[in-house]
């Protein structure tokens, strides 16, 4: 056998060795895009509008006729006595023992996470449809008629100053300065307002082809939002623009837990067709399989491997829960999902993955230098 020929072999070998260890430190990258939704255990009611965690193990949900729903990260979720029977939509939990949650005629309810929940006074009977606290002593809450209030935790809340003839539908508030809200003007024009905090919202310019109502809005942080309805919009560069989305879909909830990771649940209207939205903020979104779930209303996302979405059967009668889950969680010591975040929309190869490399290539590159060198 030729030399040539022995060469030719042993880099044969050696690229096919490397091809495969390239598709092994491949896999965790291709999985990331392949996280699944399942559906979970959920207690009876006529369908849940919004969910919310404060952390893995402490998950509510809000729904219809007053009910809420909690879940300890096991895959079922039980009742908890509301003591109302009007719808509840937003629910906000800045961690696992201050939740609270909104609905009409001006309900606000408050939990320990004891799983009772107290009503507190919103001074308003206007429907309230968001809330978001981003800590225990700041919380917004929005809602029909210009309605806009604030609490610092205490059980009181005072109103805000919000242009004339505008509905809110959702709340983000990433920090104490930066709270955005979407919903409408009349006549059903979109409407994002804007508060640095101190008592007062403006309207932001929404693109023009946005004139819908915009049902929710998550911020990941104060240069990164996206705002949902017949329509997504984000903020980008601090400007707001339309999104890229599959047509005919009608979107209700978003939730983006950081500025690369951004899901939307909605469906198709009477359509019976439903879609859980992802973009990794490029302001494109591509379709995800909602896991069985049959009318989208709710979405929340703990970490770009985890979450949940909520809604309804397509009868309109039945509670439904999917949970999301991504490869890039990982199991901590008491069994829960500890989540480890990818670093720039991929998750880090595992170190064993790479010492497996060096095992395979560095013997088989070092036959080949050897080849080299007998033969010549």
């Amino acid at each position: 056998m030729t030399s040539t020929m022995v060469r030719f072999k042993a880099s044969r070998i050696v690229l096919g060795l490397t091809m495969a260890l390239m598709l092994v430190l491949a896999l965790p990258v291709l999985a990331l895009a392949q996280g699944t939704w399942t559906l979970q255990t959920v207690g009876a009611g006529d369908g849940l509008w919004r969910v919310t965690c404060a952390d893995s193990t402490h998950c509510w949900a809000s729904g219809f006729g007053g009910q809420i729903q909690f879940s300890n990260g096991s895959g079922t979720w039980t009742p908890e006595t509301s003591g109302v029977s009007v719808d509840l939509f937003g629910i906000s939990c800045p961690d696992a023992t201050h939740c609270w949650v909104v609905g009409r005629t001006g309900t606000i309810l408050f939990s320990t996470g004891n799983g009772t929940w107290t009503p507190q006074t919103s001074g308003t009977t206007e429907n309230l449809f968001g809330v978001d606290c981003p800590d225990t002593t700041h919380c917004w809450a929005v809602g029909s008629s210009s309605t806009a209030l604030f609490s610092t935790g205490t059980g009181t809340w005072t109103p805000q100053t919000v242009p004339a003839n505008t509905v809110l539908e959702g709340v983000s508030c990433p920090d104490l300065t930066h709270c955005w809200a979407s919903g409408a003007t009349s006549p059903n024009a979109a409407a994002i307002l804007f508060t640095d905090g101190t008592g007062t919202w403006t309207a932001q310019a929404a693109p023009a082809t946005t004139n819908d109502i915009l049902y929710d809005i998550s911020c990941a942080d104060d240069t990164h939002c996206s705002a949902v309805g017949a329509t997504i919009i984000s903020l980008r560069n601090g400007t707001w623009s339309t999104d890229t989305a599959p047509a005919g879909f009608g979107y209700d909830g978003v939730s983006c837990p950081d500025a690369t990771h951004c899901w939307a649940a909605g469906g198709g209207g009477g359509s019976g067709v439903n879609a859980i939205l992802f973009t990794t903020g490029d302001g494109t979104w591509v379709s995800q399989d909602p896991g069985g779930m049959e009318r989208l209303l709710g979405i929340f996302m703990l970490s770009a491997c985890s979450g949940y979405a909520v809604g309804q059967d397509e009868e309109q009668t039945t509670n439904a829960v999917a949970a999301y889950s991504d490869p890039c969680a990982t199991p901590s010591a008491s069994g829960s999902a500890a989540p480890t975040l990818p670093q720039a929309g991929h998750p880090a190869s595992p170190p064993a993955l790479w010492w497996l490399l060096l095992a395979l290539v560095a013997p088989a590159a070092a036959a080949l230098a050897f080849l080299r060198q007998r033969r010549t």
